[in-house]
């Protein structure tokens, strides 16, 4: 399996950072001329892809991030098709329909096409990570797949995935950058209707995965001072 590394969580902050100073196309064309350049090359796929990740979430017009959006999902396409071994091109794709739900692209609300799709992702995504010995940010992909779950009105299969995500062994995560999209699992499903014993088993995945995020420690106070 293609394991994330340090290039990844760099190329996503510089692609992040660019974003927010409104220079995103500035990092975008040289990866897209590269990409160009090397269309059988999963690597210079998935670099841009990443890139339009980053972008997406840092900043734009609502018409840039419907582009970018769609470039994005050609390219996490052509990565997984190339590399189905990538574990951060098929988490990226997977997010992509699962947690981006604003009318981007033809994978709006989970269009009935979609779900065989998305469903067949998450199953390929859980048990590639189960071939390899497991890396603390595996759990993300066990909780995007609960979120998925969740989200199709399957409680009980989410509930599973958040218990076994949260009795794994290991973290912090190292990225952190990266950090910013494989937390969100954890904060979407905190957030949703799941009942009170499971979330305070995603409030022990978060804090041993990402005890550094801003959005992590955040949501840990406010669930603390709500009332019971």
């Amino acid at each position: 399996m293609r394991l994330i590394d340090g290039g990844d969580d760099r190329l996503f902050h510089t692609a992040t950072v660019a974003a927010r100073l409104g220079r995103a196309e500035k990092i975008l064309e040289p990866l897209l001329a590269d990409y160009d350049d090397n269309w059988d090359d999963p690597e210079a796929g998935f670099r841009y892809g990443l890139a339009l990740v980053a972008v997406i979430q840092a900043g734009g017009t609502d018409q840039q991030k419907r582009d970018w959006y769609t470039r994005s999902m050609e390219a996490l396409d052509d990565v997984v098709e190339g590399d189905p071994e990538h574990w951060l091109a098929r988490y990226c794709r997977i997010r992509n329909r699962v947690l981006i739900r604003t009318g981007y692209g033809r994978y709006q609300e989970y269009l009935n096409d979609e779900l065989g799709k998305v469903a067949d992702d998450v199953q390929q995504l859980l048990h590639r990570q189960e071939q390899v010995p497991w890396q603390p940010y595996f759990a993300a992909g066990l909780l995007l797949a609960a979120q998925f779950h969740a989200g199709q009105g399957d409680q009980a299969r989410a509930a599973d995935l958040v218990a076994g995500a949260a009795s794994r062994d290991g973290g912090p995560v190292p990225w952190r950058s990266l950090g910013t999209i494989m937390s969100e699992p954890m904060l979407v499903l905190y957030h949703g209707s799941l009942p009170p014993p499971v979330k305070s088993q995603i409030v022990a995945a978060m804090l041993r995965l990402f005890p550094g995020s801003p959005a992590v420690r955040s949501t840990v106070r406010a669930g603390a001072q709500r009332p019971p």
